[in-house]
């Protein structure tokens, strides 16, 4: 690498660290600063990260995990509660958008896929 393509190269990661982005950093040394994070600091930054990614994905995962959480804390009853909740949440936002038949149609595929998946465990 010549020294002009070096120093570049240098001054960016250089600047990357000291915003706390380092390409140098370990992964691991990330992953063990997380460990220490009190729970709630922990959601706080997730939450706050998907928001600002837009990240749907996310708050789905933490959706469909919430009544197995409940349970392994001991609350199964809650874990029904939480699954009836989403089932909620889902009508709210389906009624919300119910006269928009391009969103219905491009959901199509999913509610068949599932249907084909599961309707003969039921």
């Amino acid at each position: 690498m010549n020294s002009c393509a070096h120093r570049s190269v240098t001054q960016i990661t250089l600047g990357l660290e000291k915003q706390g982005l380092g390409i140098g950093r370990d992964m691991t040394d990330d992953h063990a600063e997380l460990e220490r994070l009190p729970t709630e600091e922990l959601r706080r930054r997730a939450v706050s990260l998907a928001q600002r990614r837009w990240d749907a994905g996310f708050f789905w995962e933490l959706i469909r995990t919430i009544p197995a959480a409940e349970v392994a804390a001991g609350r199964p009853q809650a874990g029904e509660a939480g699954v009836a909740h989403a089932s909620t949440l889902f009508s709210q936002i389906v009624a919300e958008r119910e006269g928009d038949r391009g969103l219905q149609e491009a959901l199509r595929p999913l509610y068949l896929d599932y249907l084909i998946r599961h309707e003969e465990s039921s």
